[in-house]
């Protein structure tokens, strides 16, 4: 089990909009993790920021997709440039980055009191585990400043809580140099997640404060396939068309 003080993650919410939990992964995980995610690069199509896909298709293959658009794919009204790739939790082809959501899905329903292992039953729960990376390329990789609008209100429908949480693949000053994640904390501060050594954090925040992602090195040329720029993992809970 994760020993995470879970009443300082709400307290830090609460205060700053964000905590920060260190050394989440270790460092074989965190090498493990970013590999996977590189050599899917390699092997998986890349498909349009429109096409659809069914959760159920995840156990063959992960889906790798362009995000790129004056809008996000839930029709939100915010510019973003990166490259979003679904993976099943329970891809044995991908075991490292498995483990690494299987512990993130379980931190999550705990924080949240959920049971242990909601969303991972496609045929039941209303929501399903959508594990993906989200890899922001240089040359110009962002999401807008925003606050999350759609999953705070589908939730709220459920009477389900809504906190978003990530884990940091990649490291200001080594993997780009400029722009990254961030949030505007409580004191009306830009806090920057990508510092110069926390790659491999557990990171928390309120997903309803003012977040986004600066342009990623936009001094660069574009390379989507390029094995640089800002890499962040999520579990959000999506709807699930049964």
């Amino acid at each position: 089990m994760d020993l995470i003080d879970y009443e300082k993650v709400f307290s830090d919410i609460r205060d700053n909009a964000y905590s920060i939990l260190p050394g989440f992964l270790s460092t074989e995980d965190l090498v493990g993790a970013r590999s996977e995610y590189f050599r899917s690069l390699e092997s998986e199509q890349s498909h349009p920021p429109l096409e659809k896909f069914k959760p159920i298709e995840l156990v063959e293959k992960p889906w790798r997709k362009f995000a790129i658009g004056s809008k996000s794919g839930s029709g939100e009204p915010y510019s973003q440039l990166l490259q979003t790739t679904y993976f099943s939790e329970k891809c044995s082809d991908y075991p490292v980055l498995s483990k690494v959501f299987g512990r993130m899905i379980n931190i999550r329903n705990k924080l949240t009191k959920m049971p242990v292992n909601y969303g991972s039953n496609l045929d039941e729960d209303d929501f399903w585990n959508a594990c993906r990376v989200h890899h922001y390329p240089c040359g110009g990789g962002h999401m807008a400043a925003h606050r999350d609008t759609l999953f705070p209100r589908l939730l709220k429908e459920f009477e389900f809580p809504f906190i978003q949480m990530m884990v940091t693949l990649t490291t200001r000053k080594y993997d780009f140099n400029l722009g990254g994640g961030y949030i505007v904390d409580k004191q009306g501060e830009t806090v920057f997640f990508e510092n110069e050594s926390n790659a491999g954090s557990l990171i928390f925040f309120n997903g309803e404060t003012v977040h986004g992602v600066e342009d990623v090195d936009p001094d660069l040329l574009l390379d989507m396939n390029s094995k640089s720029g800002r890499v962040a993992l999520f579990v959000n809970l999506y709807a699930n068309a049964k």
